[in-house]
């Protein structure tokens, strides 16, 4: 009795260890999201700004820098119609996929992807993610694909899954031009609260962040009120990635 007692008592001490030890990651894993936010204000302003823009509200935005009451307001959907021609020949030209093998030894592989790749596409409805990133390039200047495994497509056996990611809902390394080479990376969604809850029951009652995402100027009135921050963190370390 002893012996399992104390056995007990070591994972509990183990358990209490493990735990402080992720409250100090998380810790950090704040601050450092914290700091990316922060050195990419400029970048998220002018996304909302080019939004306005692209929804014909460009004077409100010069107004507030340059303009007088008195200057003249000319009215011209020139820039959406650009950006509507520019994004059907964009569709026009959509891409298929061509796996070339980079030695002899690839070939046999090289096709397998070919029969495969296209299925993926074709499962995720890729054609119209396509077409979404291609507003924000036209709008934005760039767009990022979100490449991950759905554990609940298929009825439960999982598939690949591709999504756009808003560029204002994702937080990279300041100064780094490809963000796969970012040391962290972290995805911010807003959740229903009460739908997390149902997921984690264990965190009934913890007390909530409060980071804050940037948003678009909309034209319904959008509650946040209930909804909370979901952070997915994606990091390296030495010899490992989980990005």
């Amino acid at each position: 009795m002893d012996e399992i007692r104390n056995q007990n008592l070591q994972q509990e001490s183990e358990s209490v260890q493990q735990a402080e030890i992720w409250k100090a990651r998380i810790m950090e894993a704040t601050r450092i999201l914290e700091k990316y936010k922060q050195g990419k204000k400029n970048l998220e302003t002018r996304l909302i700004e080019n939004e306005e823009y692209w929804k014909l509200n460009h004077w409100a935005q010069f107004e507030a820098k340059t303009m007088s009451k008195n200057d003249p307001r000319p009215t011209s959907a020139w820039l959406f119609n650009s950006i509507n021609n520019k994004h059907a020949d964009a569709m026009d030209n959509y891409p298929e996929p061509n796996v070339l093998p980079r030695e002899e030894s690839d070939k046999s592989t090289a096709s397998k992807l070919s029969d495969i790749i296209p299925v993926v596409l074709e499962n995720n409805e890729f054609e119209a993610t396509y077409s979404d990133a291609w507003w924000d390039k036209l709008k934005g200047g760039t767009a990022a694909y979100g490449v991950f495994w759905n554990k609940t497509l298929l009825n439960g056996l999982g598939d690949v899954d591709v999504k756009v990611l808003d560029l204002l809902n994702i937080f990279w390394e300041p100064g780094i031009q490809d963000i796969q080479k970012s040391r962290n990376l972290f995805i911010v969604e807003l959740m229903d609260q009460d739908v997390l809850m149902e997921q984690y029951p264990q965190y009934k009652g913890e007390k909530n962040g409060n980071f804050q995402i940037s948003e678009y100027h909309y034209d319904d009135t959008v509650d946040t009120t209930d909804k909370v921050a979901v952070v997915d963190w994606y990091y390296k370390r030495a010899g490992c990635s989980t990005m």
